[in-house]
């Protein structure tokens, strides 16, 4: 077999090491623009005269509704959209980013085609937008509904710097896949927009508020709550270079559900008082949210609002107080749920809340004084920090805008280049002896650079071939994993079971490119496989489906983990022994009767072994000590006289003590192609 191209993990995201064109290409660039394209708004910003400035749109407002609608008369964009969302819902399209880089049968889509009023529709096993306009159906991909959006945010800039837009940094969620990101890009060009770099939200409110040039090493936690999606990362900063550490978050919790509770509240208010139900009535809701909205945003600076709709439905004129405390009993569960997420971060992170120097707390939401008062309690009354002249909504804008001003040249800062890493949100590894998945990048792994290497042996005596299976996935089994591919590496010279030495090693460089590479220390032969940023890549659901699975697998994974790395143990023990016994015969340290004794207690586990293929970890381990008192007494004794070099050593380390979080392959006998996995304890064997 030859070794192919592996799909790109989707478990990578890809660096943003954004490098200054100015200085690395040469290539001078017009203004940037910084793009924050959430759930349900968007905004844009730029570098500009010395300063960064998020820009109004034609209605004055920094942020702009991420709604589309499909009129008779047109396409509206913007707030003239969201204005049709209950007059017209089945041709007003929002929330379309949780679309993007998922398959139709991705239980996220499935989930949203349950909330939201207008068609979800399959083509080519992807999720489709299906809308009437002059009594023509047409059906639009998520990129292109974005990038509607996208190019509205283009006009906004264009208009405000008087001159055409080219170039583009986009804000995307730290849990993006690569795919989503890919998407993101996508809807980019269809907007006409050359995107230089996709980074992360909370990298980009970190920038925002100046923490990237502080020295030192630093911890902090981004509270990122919008209108559609709450995002809460943990985020190390090393002097300057920005790493996520870990995101947690629900990306169907956000300000519009706050809105719907207020107008839930409402509509039960009219009924009771008034007897009449208007929520069916879409020019009553429309009137409603719109009140309910203003309301809540009020709420965040006063104590009490008064709500009111003259003319709310015939014979209903609307006006009734809201208080600051009604309207935080009204989103209790939602508000806790939100500040619930802090621990998962931290906990992903491995990071106390102790250690956590300032919090950041940015999107529309933060400002909601509850919300703001729990996430202080959660840190035992730590303020969140806030940068002077930027709104909380505008923070992740401000950052991508200032990526831009670097990119273009305008915000060149020689000293303190800003470089904002990522994670891998899947774990990447290969399968060894057993079965076992043998972990390389673990979940949560800062991406870039990232490099692990492991030394292994073969498992056959005169073994030439070995072939190494790439996965990713969080199961023990590697065959319970999703397969990204294969090295074979051959012309191992033939040798004793265990002593070639085979070196994996895993590489991401800043380019986003991943190399696995497999070597023979012995001959410096190696092969290796690249996974390219724009190769096929696994769908989103495939990711989300393993984790889940992996989730309510736990258990039973770590019975079988512990079953598997039990029966490794012994097995390479009793090949220890035997080569312990076959060098020390030779060397005649051993008389006959001990040599006898010693080779029957090997046969004897193995035969074990054979014959009790489904026994548990703890009665394994006693065939292990059982070995091991056998036969240590006779090396240790007759030995300790003679030379021990390449004796006792290959007892005592040839079968180690699994490495916790390691995995390992399927047996398959008879197969010289199977991997043996035996990290190689000699000198200068380091896992990077």
């Amino acid at each position: 077999m030859v070794a192919g191209l592996l799909p790109l993990s989707t478990g990578v995201l890809l660096a943003l090491a954004p490098a200054l064109a100015t200085e690395s290409t040469g290539e001078e660039f017009s203004a940037v623009i910084g793009i924050d394209l959430g759930a349900t708004h968007a905004s844009v910003g730029v570098y500009h005269n010395s300063r960064t400035q998020v820009i109004a749109n034609a209605l004055g407002s920094r942020v702009t509704p991420a709604y589309m609608a499909f009129a008779d008369t047109g396409r509206l964009a913007g707030e003239a959209a969201r204005d049709r969302a209950l007059l017209d819902p089945k041709r007003t399209v929002y929330g379309v980013k949780h679309l993007l880089g998922r398959t139709f049968d991705d239980p996220e889509v499935q989930r949203l085609r349950d909330l939201v009023p207008y068609d979800i529709v399959e083509q080519d096993g992807k999720p489709y937008i299906s809308v009437e306009m002059n009594g023509e159906h047409q059906v639009h991909s998520p990129e292109e509904i974005l990038a509607m959006v996208l190019a509205l945010m283009k006009e906004t800039a264009e208009s405000f710097l008087g001159t055409t837009v080219k170039h583009t940094v986009i804000t995307v969620p730290a849990h993006f896949t690569d795919a989503q990101r890919q998407a993101t890009k996508v809807a980019g060009t269809l907007a006409g927009l050359n995107v230089l770099r996709i980074i992360n939200e909370p990298s980009a409110a970190v920038i925002a508020h100046g923490l990237d040039k502080k020295g030192g090493e630093y911890n902090y936690l981004v509270f990122h709550l919008g209108g559609g999606t709450l995002d809460v990362s943990v985020i190390f900063i090393d002097n300057g270079v920005i790493e996520i550490l870990s995101s947690a978050g629900d990306p169907h919790l956000g300000g519009e559900d706050f809105t719907r509770r207020v107008v839930d509240h409402f509509v039960g208010v009219v009924r009771k008082k008034y007897g009449r139900d208007v929520s069916g009535d879409a020019r009553a809701m429309q009137k409603l949210w719109r009140e309910a909205e203003r309301a809540k945003r009020t709420l965040s600076a006063l104590r009490e609002v008064r709500v009111e709709v003259p003319g709310l439905t015939e014979g209903v004129d609307l006006s009734e107080p809201l208080s600051r405390a009604r309207f935080a009993e009204l989103n209790r569960d939602l508000f806790e749920s939100a500040v619930g997420a802090i621990g998962k971060a931290l906990e992903a992170a491995e990071v106390n809340k102790s250690e956590i120097i300032e919090i950041l707390m940015v999107g529309g939401s933060s400002r909601i004084p509850r919300i703001r008062d729990l996430v202080k309690e959660w840190f035992d009354g730590k303020e969140p920090v806030r940068a002077e002249g930027i709104e909380p909504d505008e923070a992740v804008t401000h950052g991508a805008a200032e990526q831009g001003g670097i990119l273009s040249g305008a915000m060149y800062i020689p000293e303190r280049p800003i470089l904002a890493t990522n994670i891998a949100v899947m774990t990447m590894g290969i399968e060894t002896t057993g079965g076992l998945m043998t972990t390389f990048i673990p979940r949560w792994t800062i991406l870039p650079p990232s490099k692990r290497t492991k030394v292994f042996s073969t498992e056959e005596d005169s073994q030439e071939t070995v072939i190494v299976e790439v996965y990713e996935g969080e199961r023990s089994l590697a065959r319970d994993n999703h397969w990204l591919g294969q090295i074979e590496l051959r012309g191992i010279p033939p040798g004793p079971r265990g002593v070639p030495r085979i070196e994996v090693t895993f590489v991401v460089a800043y380019e986003g490119n991943m190399t696995v590479t497999a070597k023979d220390l012995d001959t410096g032969r190696e092969e290796k496989i690249e996974i390219h940023e724009k190769e096929g890549r696994p769908d989103w659901d495939e990711i989300e489906h393993r984790i889940l699975e992996a989730n309510a697998f736990a258990e039973q994974d770590q019975v079988v983990r512990a079953q598997i790395e039990a029966r490794n143990r012994l097995t390479g023990h009793c090949y220890s022994v035997e080569s312990a016994v076959q060098d020390a015969t030779q060397d005649d340290h051993l008389r006959e009767e001990d040599t006898d004794q010693m080779s029957a207690a090997v046969r004897e586990a193995l035969d074990w072994l054979e014959t009790n293929p489904g026994a548990g970890p703890e009665d394994t381990k006693a065939r292990y000590q059982a070995l091991a008192h056998a036969c240590r007494p006779i090396l240790a004794e007759r030995l300790a006289a003679g030379p021990a070099t390449g004796l006792v050593g290959p007892l005592e380390t040839a079968a180690p003590e699994p490495e916790g979080g390691m995995a390992i392959p399927e047996e398959d006998e008879g197969n010289e192609d199977s991997f043996y996995y035996e990290p190689y304890p000699g000198p200068g064997h380091e896992e990077l």
